[in-house]
């Protein structure tokens, strides 16, 4: 079943695969932010947010989403700049139970996803079972955090500049189910 509500900015799918999902499209125009924010805060079930490129969220929308969403599983913000580890910290922090993020690809002149966001991420999500961290400015710190907090963890992306052999073979032995990649 998927009931369907759409524009050209968003469409919220109401089950996909058994979830309730948003793939936000576009919030490059600030004309539609406050729209949508609204109609996300309205979904108070919503358990999955796609708001990876070209979305382009900022830490507003993601505070937004997360302030009014505490059930989240996942939320896909990959190759989103504008998302900082100040975001990333308000979805630890409001959404305990996220069991997928991913946040690869956000690397730019300024790095904008570092051992910060990770070390909210393994303080307040326990269930994390996936996290993407590729072109990030994570470094083995926040690895070995992330190895000693998240045990469920059986899925990791490490191919970032700063995580050295160290760090994702700290990462693969503490989260034995973990399969991490380090680009070196």
């Amino acid at each position: 079943l998927s009931l369907t509500t759409s524009n050209r900015y968003y469409k919220k799918l109401d089950l996909e695969n058994g979830l309730l999902t948003i793939r936000a499209y576009n919030l490059s125009d600030g004309r539609y932010i406050r729209h949508f924010i609204d109609f996300v805060r309205k979904c108070k079930l919503l358990l999955v947010v796609d708001m990876h490129f070209p979305c382009q969220p900022t830490d507003m929308v993601i505070h937004g989403i997360v302030g009014h969403n505490k059930h989240l599983l996942s939320i896909d913000l990959k190759e989103c700049p504008s998302v900082t580890d100040e975001a990333v910290q308000a979805v630890a922090l409001h959404c305990p139970s996220l069991n997928n993020i991913c946040l690869g690809g956000v690397l730019c002149d300024h790095p904008e996803i570092s051992d910060v966001a990770v070390h909210s991420l393994a303080q307040f999500c326990k269930q994390l079972v996936s996290i993407d961290l590729d072109d990030t400015a994570v470094t083995d710190v926040g690895l070995l955090v992330l190895a000693s907090s998240c045990h469920r963890l059986q899925y990791a992306s490490v191919g970032c500049t700063f995580v050295t052999q160290v760090g994702a073979v700290a990462l693969a032995q503490r989260c034995t189910s973990a399969r991490a990649s380090a680009g070196m």
